[in-house]
């Protein structure tokens, strides 16, 4: 969680609705997205992931910003959990910053969700 909290201001949120996601705290998401210890994440069905960002797009107000980041993210589903599949998604990061002591902060995420296919992957041999 250290990387999150540095990356998010202490009271932070996120919308990740659109991806049948959490909306509420950051630390909220980090717990869907990789359970919380007695629970499983909704990452540990994948084996592998790469999201490939655009750059982003920014309006800078003062100590406030908006940015939006497109994006293209894979994920390889674990063979061994009979989730033998690859799972694209495009979409965008709409994000508020905010300028702080320690730096610039994301005080507000909103995942959009542009498309999302899972794709069998063929048995061979």
């Amino acid at each position: 969680m250290e990387q999150w909290d540095i990356t998010f201001a202490k009271d932070g949120t996120v919308d990740y609705s659109a991806a049948g996601g959490t909306k509420g705290s950051y630390r909220d998401l980090a717990k869907w997205m990789r359970g919380d210890g007695s629970t499983s994440g909704s990452m540990s069905g994948f084996s592998n992931w790469q999201h490939m960002l655009s750059l982003p797009i920014v309006t800078l107000t003062g100590d406030s910003a908006q940015a939006r980041t497109d994006f293209f993210a894979t994920h390889r589903g674990k063979k061994e959990n009979d989730f033998n599949v690859h799972y694209n998604a495009s979409g965008a990061f709409h994000d508020e910053f905010v300028r702080t002591p320690e730096g610039w902060r994301i005080q507000s995420r909103r995942l959009e969700v542009y498309f999302g296919d899972p794709l069998q992957i063929a048995k061979m041999g």
